[in-house]
């Protein structure tokens, strides 16, 4: 039979170990970061998942290369970006003239 000393211990440690447990997910979701969604094709997916595979990557690595590429500038990446902006703004030009042509 436990006396009241014991009893109070039990509860201090059920408690600390709360209190413990709540920290540490607490500094887990700080540590997780921010998630970003992407809605794509099942095509585009399933060439994404085999070209990262082949590459010997994962999500987090690929994602996280070119995420610190745009965010250091990197020149490969900002001239992708560029060129594919480029292209965007030519096709809605394209629209635009093809709409009037009417």
């Amino acid at each position: 039979m436990l006396n009241l000393y014991h009893k109070l211990l039990l509860v201090k440690q059920k408690v600390l170990l709360t209190s413990c447990i709540e920290m540490s997910d607490t500094q887990e979701k700080k540590s997780r970061g921010r998630s970003i969604t992407l809605h794509i094709s099942e095509q585009k997916y399933m060439e994404l998942l085999i070209k990262i595979r082949h590459e010997n990557l994962n999500w987090k690595k690929f994602f996280g290369f070119l995420i610190n590429g745009f965010v250091e500038d990197d020149p490969r990446i900002i001239e992708y970006i560029d060129l594919q902006m480029m292209n965007i703004r030519a096709k809605s030009r394209t629209k635009v003239l093809q709409k009037e042509s009417k």
